[in-house]
């Protein structure tokens, strides 16, 4: 540790307390300021923190209203968790979505989920899901999906990501309404993307489409994108701007086959 100079072209002396010592410019491995970190080190801790699996969660939430002629209420409100690491990944979620005119309630959905990836060979690997959703307007009391398969990894870098997913599902529902509960054997596809720009804008888009085995025409599809953009200069606080649409191939008796969801909300992310 001591002061930097050159007394000769290709060589550094270094004067501290001790003395001073002298070497060739290509004799150095490393200079840091006092008080720093060795590189060496500071590289080995990098390499090791990029090992550990490390919890991501984003809150949103939407109220909107209106009075006079109309009254309207708007709420919604979701909660994501991803505990990720370089070789595995388990996501967490739950959203809830209610809507009412004049007292007459016209959406109340509510949707619960977790999802588990293992990358054993990458960038190919394994998962296993499991979703929980519970919609009056669609006459469905609660819906119950279960399903395993292949997953890969186009992407997983920290600004960008790209996967999918292929394999078997089983869905059960069953019906407000009081109707003989269905089970269906069917398959998983699901495809997921993220990309962040250098301005910290995000776009995040997610599908899944689950055909049934037997009948390829009945079938559920989900697709839902946004777009976060961050207030000021916080990490933590983002505007979220997105559509969700989910089509059922053969929706109930006088029910419309899609439901699209325009959502504008504040959102909360911390890691």
């Amino acid at each position: 540790i001591g002061t930097v100079s050159t007394p000769n072209a290709g060589t550094i002396q270094i004067s501290g307390e001790r003395g001073s010592t002298s070497a060739e410019l290509s004799q150095v491995a490393d200079l840091w300021p006092q008080g720093a970190q060795d590189p060496r080190i500071a590289a080995q801790q990098a390499e090791l923190d990029a090992q550990k699996r490390h919890w991501k969660t984003e809150v949103t939430f939407s109220v909107s209203g209106k009075s006079g002629n109309t009254k309207e209420r708007n709420f919604a409100a979701s909660v994501e968790s991803v505990l990720s690491g370089p070789e595995d990944e388990l996501k967490l979620y739950t959203r809830y979505n209610q809507n009412s005119a004049d007292g007459v309630t016209s959406s109340d959905e509510t949707i619960g989920g977790a999802q588990y990836s293992s990358f054993f060979h990458k960038p190919l690997g394994w998962y296993v899901r499991t979703e929980l959703e519970k919609d009056p307007f669609e006459n469905i009391d609660l819906r119950t999906t279960v399903a395993g398969g292949l997953s890969y990894r186009w992407a997983n870098e920290k600004h960008y990501k790209l996967s999918g997913r292929s394999g078997l599902s089983y869905r059960q529902e069953t019906y407000s309404d009081g109707t003989p509960a269905e089970g269906t054997l069917g398959l998983d596809l699901g495809l997921s993307h993220f990309y962040r720009f250098k301005n910290r804008w995000e776009i995040k888009n997610e599908f899944t489409l689950l055909p049934s085995v037997q009948d390829l025409s009945n079938y559920l599809a989900t697709q839902d994108s946004s777009l976060s953009i961050p207030v000021g200069i916080s990490e933590w606080w983002k505007i979220k701007l997105g559509l969700r649409n989910d089509y059922n191939s053969q929706p109930g008796d006088g029910r419309k086959a899609v439901d699209s969801t325009f959502y504008g909300a504040l959102s909360v992310t911390r890691e």
